[in-house]
């Protein structure tokens, strides 16, 4: 979730394209190309989406495993897919801010609020797939202590 947010704040962060009444680049050696992925700024943005999400999603994790022992409703798989996709999105704002900051263009919160739709449909698709795939962490049991597992093997 962290490299899918990372993705999309660095959307935001390439130079603009060259207005009517920028020249500069009619005098530049060669074409006009597409600027490259700046592997440093894309890792700055993932470290940042990763440590906020982590103690985020360590707080949800024991609302939810609070929640569930009351019983509810609602399948474990889309909760967790839901809260994991809600917390992606509150994430997008500020890594956003941080991309805009680290390449200088002006403020993009209202692109970062334009985002969050595509981050929360990415999120929780991701946050489902992992759900089926891995487990919820709350209904998880507590592995058996046998006399192998205490002495090492």
């Amino acid at each position: 979730q962290a490299l899918a947010i990372a993705w999309i704040a660095y959307g935001h962060t390439r130079a603009p394209l060259p207005q009517p009444g920028d020249h500069t680049w009619w005098h530049s050696s060669g074409p006009v190309a597409a600027e490259g992925v700046r592997l440093g700024l894309f890792t700055a943005l993932v470290t940042a989406a990763f440590y906020l999400l982590l103690p985020l999603s360590a707080l949800a994790a024991r609302a939810l495993r609070r929640r569930a022992r009351r019983g509810g409703a609602v399948s474990p798989y889309l909760l967790l897919a839901a809260v994991s996709a809600s917390l992606s999105a509150a994430v997008c704002l500020p890594v956003v801010a941080l991309a805009s900051a680290l390449s200088g263009n002006a403020s993009v919160w209202s692109a970062g609020v334009a985002d969050i739709p595509t981050v929360l449909r990415l999120c929780a698709a991701a946050g489902l797939l992992v759900a089926v795939a891995l487990g919820v962490p709350w209904t998880a049991t507590a592995p058996r202590r046998t006399i192998h597992s205490t002495i090492g093997f």
